[in-house]
């Protein structure tokens, strides 16, 4: 969250955040808020929370020495938890990967099997996580 999403006189703890922390020309660090008494976790589904909604998000590619590359092509990881989703799981990896290839993103589907005891990872694996 931000200060501007807090309420007047709301309590907030304004801590430093090293998000890139590598000794390079890239390391970086920002303020960031929480809320002093919040005890409440976000609890919704396919909803991007309004305090993300309302800002840019950037992403970068770093390579091992964490240098920022030109060449280097960022990423995405899609990680779908599943237990005992094999009617499904090959329709959803299909699902993510054709929109991710759509949108031309180098991507990696993750599909973490909760202990299923139905064919779920056999599925996942034969549908290309």
């Amino acid at each position: 969250m931000s200060a501007a999403h807090a309420a007047l006189g709301e309590e907030l703890l304004l801590l430093n955040h090293a998000h890139q922390p590598a000794n390079t020309p890239y390391r970086s660090t920002d303020a960031i808020c929480i809320r002093w008494h919040d005890d409440r976790a976000l609890d919704a589904i396919d909803t991007v929370p309004e305090v993300l909604a309302s800002r840019r998000i950037a992403v970068r590619a770093f390579d091992a020495r964490h240098m920022k590359s030109a060449t280097l092509a960022a990423m995405l990881s899609f990680v779908v938890p599943a237990h005992n989703e094999e009617a499904s799981v090959a329709a959803a990896v299909a699902a993510i990967a054709a929109a991710a290839t759509a949108a031309g993103a180098v991507h990696e589907i993750i599909v973490v099997d909760d202990a299923s005891t139905d064919a779920t990872a056999a599925r996942a694996a034969a549908a290309g996580a």
